[in-house]
């Protein structure tokens, strides 16, 4: 007999055996969540596409009604009434907002110092979510002079430690400096997507993670056992 008609009968041979369905079956289920998942990722990913193109226009229009409110010289006793700004625009929503300005003084560091937020915070808890927000490397990407609207989907853990998710970051250049509009977002329909994060960490994908895992469980044990009996019965 050639050795092909060997090899293709063997074969015939192993497929009829249960080391082949169960390899097969092996085969399935690492196969199917591969797929299905990098479907739903892209799906998921254009949908938080327009979701941010949706809620960056809403940061856009804060930034425009505030803008009336910036003093045409930096003035730090402005703070107050710049906050009573923030607060009128951030009670119509489950908003976060921060105002930062970054002072057109020749000499001294060229930073941003966050003057006023909502929900409203204490000098000192300015001072310090301040530095927080610098650190996050968020104004790194500003440019020098100032300009361009940036659409984010950074998360950010402010003083209060409850978690935001900062969806625009608006820079107005004026006569006072370079002010900057931070609109952050809290709800939790918001919090749960995966906007910010990689997808597979969001809690529905998990959730499916772990039945799957049980079922694969499941199933092996089950295909265990019956190989098991067969084995006896042999």
């Amino acid at each position: 007999m050639p050795a092909s008609s060997r090899v293709l009968q063997k074969f015939g041979q192993f497929r009829r055996t249960y080391t082949f369905k169960f390899v097969v079956l092996t085969v399935i289920f690492l196969a199917v969540p591969i797929i299905l998942y990098n479907q739903f990722r892209i799906a998921d990913e254009e949908k938080n596409r327009l979701l941010l193109e949706n809620i960056g226009r809403n940061g856009q229009l804060i930034s425009a009604a505030i803008q009336a409110d910036l003093p045409a010289a930096f003035n730090p006793a402005a703070a107050a009434a710049l906050n009573e700004s923030l607060s009128q625009l951030g009670r119509q929503g489950d908003l976060s907002l921060k105002l930062l300005i970054r002072p057109d003084i020749p000499t001294g560091p060229k930073r941003f110092f966050l003057i006023a937020a909502w929900p409203h915070l204490s000098a000192e808890s300015l001072q310090a979510e301040g530095e927080t927000l610098h650190r996050t490397g968020l104004f790194d990407k500003l440019k020098d002079s100032c300009d361009g609207n940036l659409d984010q989907a950074t998360r950010f853990s402010g003083e209060d430690g409850q978690e935001e998710l900062i969806t625009s970051l608006v820079p107005l250049n004026l006569p006072a400096g370079c002010w900057v509009v931070i609109t952050s977002f809290r709800s939790e329909a918001i919090l749960r997507s995966s906007l910010g994060r990689a997808y597979w960490r969001t809690p529905v994908v998990q959730a499916a993670l772990a039945i799957y895992v049980l079922m694969a469980i499941v199933v092996v044990w089950l295909f265990g056992g019956a190989w098991r009996n067969i084995n006896q019965l042999g």
